[in-house]
């Protein structure tokens, strides 16, 4: 197999791997994986373009991105007029690339991975991606337990990114994805409801609607909320029952 049949090692994030399809992991996805990364090749041109949607950024060879200064350091030479090889490679890679590199997606990768798998170049800029992703929790490695799928805290979370995307794909104007067949779930008793994800969840919400403006009635509602949660410690639920919040909207899978 020659080097361009192989998964090449990112010239100036080491810790990134560029597949052959222009895919880009991280080593240690491509580990787990089985893949062995060859180091960048030597005798391809260190010539790089400009990036179509972020001007700090350019493009590579495989469509991999890299900070413009970096990639000047690393003895790349910018070519400002965008090559014919660059011109035809798919949008979606080189918008995916630019995303998976932002220090805020590194920080997220369960919420950049939800992103990425919801979201276009066309419904969401590099831009709008960094200041979504910069307005969640940062996540923390777990270590690997048996768990079952009712305490899962990896299902959990896939729950809450669901639930934060479909709501940021309203705000956008954007419909919610449907399930084929949504099954019939029962009543939710509300006393049973973790406050600690809930209150998770209302903030991830809250993040969304003050980042693009929109429905600032129910971002007042939410802030109102949460601040009598801080200030008096009465359970979210209750609050939230009283102020005639649907509850259910932020425990899809309750």
């Amino acid at each position: 197999m020659g080097d361009t049949e192989k998964a090449w090692r990112h010239p100036i994030h080491g810790a990134m791997v560029v597949m052959p399809d222009g895919y880009t992991m991280t080593a240690n996805q491509a580990a787990l994986k089985g893949i062995k990364p060859v180091p960048w090749p030597n005798d391809l041109a260190r010539t790089a373009t400009p990036h179509p949607h972020d001007s700090k950024l350019v493009v590579l060879a495989r469509g991999a991105t890299a900070e413009r200064d970096r990639a000047i350091a690393a003895g790349f030479t910018i070519q400002e007029s965008p090559l014919p090889a660059i011109e035809t490679r798919s949008a979606f890679s080189v918008w995916r690339s630019a995303i998976m590199l932002l220090p805020d997606a590194r920080e997220r990768p369960s919420a950049t991975a939800e992103l990425l798998s919801t979201q276009t170049p066309r419904s969401l800029t590099v831009l709008a991606a960094r200041a979504f992703l910069r307005g969640l929790p940062t996540e923390h490695s777990e270590e690997e337990t048996t768990l079952t799928n009712e305490n899962d805290p990896r299902a959990a979370r896939r729950a809450e990114l669901a639930a934060s995307m479909d709501g940021f794909n309203r705000s956008m104007g954007y419909a919610p994805r449907r399930s084929a067949a949504a099954p019939t779930r029962p009543r939710l008793d509300a006393n049973a409801v973790d406050q600690t994800r809930l209150r998770r969840m209302a903030e991830i919400r809250l993040n969304a609607l003050q980042m693009n403006g929109s429905n600032p009635q129910e971002a007042k509602q939410l802030k109102n909320v949460l601040d009598a949660h801080a200030a008096t410690g009465t359970p979210l639920v209750r609050i939230m029952s009283q102020q005639g919040i649907d509850i259910t909207k932020f425990v899809p899978n309750a």
